[in-house]
């Protein structure tokens, strides 16, 4: 359910099939949005970059 001018976020990967959504069922004035990897992380210079703050950041136990 969503509120009025509300926002519909997927996150995560779609697995198996993807339900079909009929955008005439829907208010007009609601979004909807999904992120991928490529969209946040471009070049691979900067995804390992990433990976290792994350990486250290776990072996510090924060």
């Amino acid at each position: 359910m969503l509120r009025t001018d509300g926002t519909l976020v997927f996150c995560g990967p779609l697995i198996g099939d993807v339900p079909t959504i009929a955008m005439n069922e829907i208010a007009r004035n609601t979004r909807l949005t999904y992120g991928t990897l490529p969209d946040h992380i471009r070049p691979r210079e900067e995804l390992v970059e990433h990976a290792a703050e994350l990486s250290a950041t776990v072996h510090k136990g924060e």
